[in-house]
């Protein structure tokens, strides 16, 4: 479980993944987590993908 002051940041997505998705699932899930619990501090953009990868599937 989260505590107050823990910091809750989604893995984000390269922009041309996001565009295409149009969402990030790890970002919603992390949103509701803190947004259910009370707790944690969401911070969607503390991270940048700067390049795409291969995708894992």
């Amino acid at each position: 479980m989260a505590e107050p002051d823990h910091l809750i940041v989604p893995i984000p997505f390269d922009a041309k993944r996001y565009l295409h998705r149009r969402f990030n699932q790890s970002a919603e899930l992390a949103r509701l987590f803190c947004q259910q619990n009370e707790t944690g501090i969401f911070a969607p953009k503390a991270l940048t993908r700067p390049k795409a990868g291969p995708t894992q599937a």
